[in-house]
């Protein structure tokens, strides 16, 4: 009996164990996989990949990739046009996404994001660069917060890209090149020369020290006060002269003097805000939508947000408030949770009835079991109703006592 029972679990066993080992082969070819397979050979596919291929391949590639914007930026230097172009849209598609969100939470992938660009500028050619250009200064505009340790450093890189990727300035936009300023001054020294020389002096005594030195007054072009009979006018005068630059042709006393630009690379003003952009409407949102925009990495979005909570009659300690209850900071908008109702304010159930909405489960149940301490019956009847499709158990058993 004892061997017919060891006959019987013997084939259960070895199953088990067959099983077993097929999980530990399947799990150690996805840690190889993900660990060596893609990160090194993803290139050589990418470049063997069919053209209508490319982008699966690359967003699957990025799910498992620990470094996805340095990948991308790699790839948006690849010799292979298709990669180049998919790698910058990906690229763009993510900043736009950075931007949606509060600067404080994507402080560091947009750290992370213009390190990767400004390490692989130098391989990049011209068009690719000037993409760069205008992703540097569209993320120019962000405000990563004041408390954030990346901001600093951020910036400097941002800096570094808009300078370094900044498209060369065609030769026709300049005034004048070096060349042209050297050639002109030569031109002009070669007529010195063949002006008449004052005569030479031979005894100092013989100068008649009342009368001014013996110089010779030249024409200047342009000017009436070399004939002193004439009567003092500022007619315009054209000169026909083909040795006078073209900037230069009409020339009056009683005007500025345009002399050609000495610079090779006129400096460039950087990036602003883009004044021109219509900002959106913000009178259908809610006053709590308007108030989650106030973290904005956008300035003028900050500042519009502002101006449309101060129409709906809030104050300065409003958008105070207003500013902690949508902290990027979890901890932060706890702590306002905690701190709302020992504040001497009559709307504060208003705020916490807010705070119910917030992403964070936390967040929402600490400022629920606050209100259900009230008395009004009309509050506790609309908050139950309001939070009985919570998605977190933790806080419908609340609701539910």
């Amino acid at each position: 009996m004892p061997h017919l029972s060891e006959s019987r679990f013997r084939p259960v066993t070895a199953t088990a164990v067959l099983l077993g080992m097929l999980l530990m082969l399947a799990a150690g070819f996805s840690v190889l996989a993900v660990g060596y397979w893609l990160p090194e050979h993803m290139n050589d596919v990418l470049h063997s990949a069919p053209e209508a291929e490319v982008a699966v391949r690359m967003e699957h590639s990025l799910r498992h990739s620990s470094t996805p914007y340095q990948d991308l930026a790699r790839w948006m230097g690849s010799d292979r046009a298709i990669i180049a172009i998919e790698a910058t849209q990906q690229m763009q598609a993510r900043i736009d996404r950075l931007q949606a969100e509060p600067g404080l939470a994507v402080a560091s992938q947009a750290h992370q994001l213009a390190q990767a660009l400004n390490h692989q500028l130098p391989q990049y050619p011209q068009q690719t660069r000037s993409h760069v250009h205008r992703m540097a200064s569209q993320m120019s505009n962000w405000d990563l917060g004041a408390t954030s340790t990346e901001q600093g450093p951020f910036l400097v890189l941002l800096e570094d890209l808009i300078r370094d990727s900044r498209p060369p300035t065609p030769a026709s936009e300049l005034a004048a090149s070096d060349q042209m300023v050297m050639n002109y001054l030569n031109q002009e020294q070669s007529q010195d020369n063949s002006l008449n020389r004052p005569t030479a002096i031979d005894q100092v005594g013989e100068i008649d020290l009342g009368a001014g030195l013996p110089w010779k007054q030249q024409s200047i072009p342009g000017d009436t006060y070399a004939n002193p009979v004439s009567e003092p006018t500022t007619p315009e005068v054209v000169h026909e002269d083909d040795h006078v630059l073209p900037a230069n042709r009409r020339v009056a006393i009683n005007q500025p003097l345009k002399l050609p630009t000495m610079t090779q690379s006129p400096k460039h003003l950087p990036v602003g805000p883009r004044g021109a952009d219509p900002l959106p409407d913000l009178s259908h949102l809610t006053s709590l939508e308007i108030m989650w925009k106030l973290h904005l990495q956008n300035t003028r979005m900050v500042t519009h947000a502002r101006e449309a909570l101060i129409a709906r009659n809030f104050t300065a300690e409003d958008l105070e408030l207003a500013t902690r209850l949508t902290h990027p900071d979890v901890a932060q908008r706890l702590q306002l949770v905690r701190e709302l109702p020992a504040m001497p304010r009559a709307d504060r159930t208003h705020w916490l009835y807010y705070m119910t909405k917030d992403p964070d489960e936390g967040v929402r149940y600490s400022a629920a079991a606050a209100l259900l301490t009230s008395t009004d019956p009309r509050l506790l009847r609309r908050l139950k109703a309001d939070m009985a499709t919570d998605p977190s158990p933790r806080v419908q058993a609340l609701i539910r006592r």
